[in-house]
């Protein structure tokens, strides 16, 4: 473990986000123990200061590493329950089949080809500084870092909806007083923050622990559920409920900020199938496996493209397997799925217990998520403050070793999304990911396909992968709302106040001192 008091190997950072769709535990993660989730980049070299933090041990196997970038995708089936309500059982269960092949394999193999080019931790950043230029490198990491943060506060919302669907399903969201459900949430983030400030050892080498934890649930959930599901045990619930499509051709059931709120695209609904809520959720629950490039500077090529073909396997089955049984063996409306149905499901085919303890492996899951999120994210901001690309107070560190200001400024951002929907909050952290994502594939592109030296087979090959990935981010863009859009263009006013800050304070206090010369002189004239 490093700590970066000093801040000396920081000095030429730029950090992206390590963890931004679930828990990484990595062996030699301390998150926040003075600076555990720095990832250091630079546009002429990656080779490794002997100072800096490298993400994981040298033997990782790749086991390991599959489970690692598992807790950066998913950390557990928890989410993926509104797609069912969007597009009913089988348009959901089709969607979570697909989207391994038109959106993780592209993504994955991107991952793979410009990591083993670039092996370095910084990952994405690097890629896009060496295809176009360092100032595109700071824009793809600055986006990185908002949908990093957004993120973050879709994990409180998230184990929100959990407790409530287990403990409180007969309140209604107009019954459930909008500040009293703020307060809540909000104060939860502040204890985890309180927890990253102080800068204790929250996952260490304990990848494989949580990831029992928090699958363990769900496993037995499968298990009881397999003969209410398969005629040859006991046929208590048909399984052709599986290929049941959308129960209306409307979308009214959605009662929540992610259809209230109005987009431009006309087929957003379409066919009893709301587009916007499925694509998004599916989007969110599979998106993150580039985030296995800030690894490949430890681990060997062959344990890297094992660990990722592994991590496939795993995301994929979590999430497909839990949504078949649970459509399978209970009796749950498509109108009654969202974020918490799990837990519901659970209740369902096996008793209270085991809803509590899927919602247990919820806290555990999405509470060492969060922390891990706001770990890297803070390190990101400090990172680039050391850089001088933005203002220097977000380098400050408290007496344990910790960003204090950068932790500040991610907790203001969590702050001012955690009033929204679950829905929503996963919508503005996709639409940051997709122009952040769409930066990597475009310097793939630029590195791979034009200046690449494969054959134009291979180069074929590469084109098929990309396209299909783009038009998901292009799709998810488009059928953004029109709150996702105003909320984009403030990302854009901030950054360009953080990128533009010396500038902008430096011209403020010219023209203070300007001002007060003039008052100074104006009073010696006065009297004279």
């Amino acid at each position: 473990m490093n700590n970066y008091n000093d801040g000396s190997s920081l000095s030429r950072d730029l950090s992206t986000p390590l963890l931004t769709s679930g828990l990484t535990a990595t062996n030699e993660i301390d998150v926040l123990n003075g600076g555990g989730s720095a990832i250091h980049s630079s546009s002429e070299s990656c080779e490794v200061h002997p100072t800096e933090y490298q993400p994981i041990g040298d033997n990782v196997t790749a086991l390991t590493l599959a489970m690692i970038i598992f807790y950066n995708v998913t950390g557990g089936p928890f989410g993926i329950e509104p797609s069912v309500k969007a597009a009913g059982n089988l348009y959901a269960i089709i969607g979570i089949a697909l989207m391994p092949f038109v959106w993780a394999v592209p993504e994955m193999y991107m991952t793979y080809r410009l990591s083993t080019m670039f092996p370095c931790a910084s990952g994405g950043v690097l890629w896009v500084e060496k295809a176009m230029n360092p100032t595109m490198g700071l824009v793809q990491g600055y986006l990185g870092w908002i949908g990093g943060v957004v993120n973050a506060a879709s994990f409180l919302a998230l184990l929100y909806e959990y407790i409530m669907s287990q403990f409180f399903a007969d309140a209604g969201q107009s019954e459930v007083n909008s500040l009293l459900r703020y307060g809540a949430i909000l104060l939860l983030a502040l204890l985890l923050a309180a927890v990253n400030y102080r800068g204790l050892v929250l996952v260490g080498r304990a990848s494989t622990l949580i990831y029992i934890v928090s699958m363990s649930a769900f496993l037995v959930m499968v298990v009881i559920g397999i003969p209410k599901v398969v005629p040859y045990f006991r046929s208590s619930v048909d399984p052709q409920k599986w290929l049941e499509t959308p129960q209306t051709d409307s979308v009214e059931q959605f009662d929540d900020d992610s259809l209230s709120t109005s987009g431009w695209l006309p087929l957003e609904n379409f066919a009893g199938i709301a587009f916007r809520p499925l694509v998004n959720t599916l989007f969110w629950n599979f998106n993150n496996f580039d985030q296995a490039g800030h690894y490949s500077v430890s681990v060997p090529k062959k344990t890297f493209q094992r660990g990722l073909s592994l991590s496939l396997l795993l995301v994929s089955s979590a999430y497909l397997i839990p949504v078949l049984i649970a459509i399978g063996a209970t009796d749950i409306n498509q109108s009654d799925w969202k974020a918490g149905t799990f837990a519901v499901a659970g209740t369902d085919i096996a008793g209270k217990w085991l809803g509590n303890w899927i919602v247990l492996s919820t806290a555990i899951s999405v509470g060492a998520s969060f922390c891990s999120e706001l770990a890297a994210d803070s390190m990101q901001l400090m990172g680039m403050a050391d850089r001088a690309q933005i203002p220097s107070i977000f380098s400050h560190r408290s007496s344990f070793g910790t960003p204090t200001y950068s932790i500040i400024m991610c907790l203001i951002v969590i702050a001012s999304v955690l009033p929204l929907e679950f829905g929503l909050i996963i919508e503005l952290s996709n639409f940051a990911y997709c122009v952040s994502v769409s930066m990597e594939f475009m310097a793939f592109v630029q590195l791979q396909i034009r200046n690449g030296d494969d054959s134009n087979l291979r180069k074929f090959f590469y084109a098929l992968l990309v396209v299909p990935a783009l038009m998901i981010n292009v799709l998810v863009i488009l059928l953004a709302s029109y709150a996702t859009y105003i909320y984009a263009a403030v990302v854009v006013v901030v950054f360009l106040l953080f990128i533009n800050a010396k500038v902008l304070g430096s011209s403020v206090r010219k023209c203070f001192r300007s001002r007060r010369a003039q008052t100074v002189g104006s009073s010696d004239k006065v009297i004279v």
